[in-house]
């Protein structure tokens, strides 16, 4: 069954700033075969909040992970690693901030950052700390975008198992996100934020989306 969420009509948007688009949906939704079709047509940065977490808690971190990994103490890291291990949700803050550290180092120029942030915030209590970590560069407006992709059940529980994951831990994951998903996009529309609603109908055809989103991010 589709997520029921009221769409926001896409407009070009002209003001300057950073870009955020924010990228959710259940397991094996295909987030990050749409995020590489973005990424290409609109010069956006990507990063995948779940593997980098499992970059972050491994012997051998590279690129943006190892610079942010000192940020962290050695008992955050171990509680990243034990949520991680169980599918779970972290505590509410170690996550958010490393999505802030990630979007938004301290070298950075934010009127430059445009990136697609994939597989953040899994629940509307992280969105609240996340906006206070980025609080002094950037706060929510209709130049943020959150893109939820609906997928059939059956066909998102065959390429989890394909790729040799648990099927219980698929069965919870992904009652999980239709448990939050609707708390979620509440929470940034509250915030202004553009809504952009990809059907299981449509979840096929990657680059139909993608054109459909040129008025806000071409």
């Amino acid at each position: 069954m589709d997520t029921d969420i009221e769409q926001t009509e896409i407009e070009q948007i002209t003001s300057s700033g950073p870009l955020l688009v924010f990228v959710l949906g259940a397991p094996c939704s295909g987030k990050s075969t749409l995020c590489a079709a973005l990424a290409e047509r609109y010069n956006l940065d990507h990063f995948s909040l779940g593997d980098e977490l499992r970059s972050l808690v491994s012997d051998t971190p590279s690129g943006p992970v190892a610079r942010i990994k000192p940020l962290f103490s050695d008992s955050e890291l171990e509680t990243f690693r034990s949520n991680l291990y169980a599918g779970t949700l972290g505590p509410i803050h170690l996550t958010p901030k490393y999505v802030k550290e990630r979007v938004f180092p301290s070298s950075c120029e934010p009127e430059n950052v445009r990136m697609l942030v994939d597989g953040f915030p899994r629940d509307a209590e992280r969105w609240v700390p996340f906006k206070e970590f980025a609080k002094p560069v950037w706060t929510p407006s209709k130049r943020g975008v959150l893109i939820v992709l609906d997928v059939d059940k059956d066909t998102a529980r065959d390429r989890f198992t394909r790729r040799g994951r648990a099927g219980d831990v698929f069965e919870r994951r992904f009652d999980e996100h239709m448990r939050l998903i609707a708390g979620i996009v509440e929470a940034m529309r509250k915030d202004d934020m553009t809504i952009f609603n990809v059907r299981k109908e449509e979840n096929a055809d990657v680059e139909a989306t993608v054109d459909r989103l040129a008025g806000f991010l071409g």
